[in-house]
């Protein structure tokens, strides 16, 4: 995850799902800071996942980048932006987003997109983590991101030709 740190960007929705995916073995990096930082901290040990937890703060994009470009999903459960960038930087990398269907990130994410079930969205979250914990490396397929992509994906979206 990474963004700013408040409530409406779902850490505790991420942070309930890693609970309930207790049997994965994955852990939880925070990059970012915000106002809620401190709760999302005390949320971590009440649910008794603060070890697979890793709040990083601020660092420098290229940090974040080669951060992104070792995990195995970027977790985005946002439940309000509409031009998620690190969406499109997971994409370009070719790494599997979790995010829900609203929003710019799951047409930004495309194929790599995983839809969070909105009616339950800590247990969806589990079992696409659960999924993705069996393969050896999530299937996902890195493309350029450039302007050619943008032109396209307006196009698409708006019927501008």
């Amino acid at each position: 995850m990474a963004g700013r740190l408040l409530e409406w960007k779902g850490i505790t929705v991420a942070l309930q799902s890693l609970k309930i995916a207790s049997d994965a073995d994955w852990r939880l990096s925070i990059y970012g800071d915000g106002p809620d930082r401190h709760r999302f901290q005390r949320e971590a040990r009440e649910f008794g996942v603060a070890g697979r937890v890793s709040f990083h703060g601020v660092v420098p994009r290229g940090d974040l980048m080669s951060a992104l470009s070792t995990a195995d999903a970027l977790l985005f459960p946002s439940f309000h932006d509409s031009g998620p960038w690190v969406v499109a930087e997971a994409y370009s990398l070719g790494i599997p987003v979790l995010c829900f269907p609203q929003g710019g990130a799951s047409v930004l994410a495309g194929g790599n997109a995983h839809i969070i079930d909105v009616s339950n969205p800590t247990q969806s979250i589990a079992d696409i983590i659960g999924g993705l914990s069996r393969m050896s490396r999530p299937l996902a397929v890195p493309v350029p991101w450039g302007t050619d992509r943008v032109v396209r994906l307006l196009s698409s979206l708006y019927g501008a030709s």
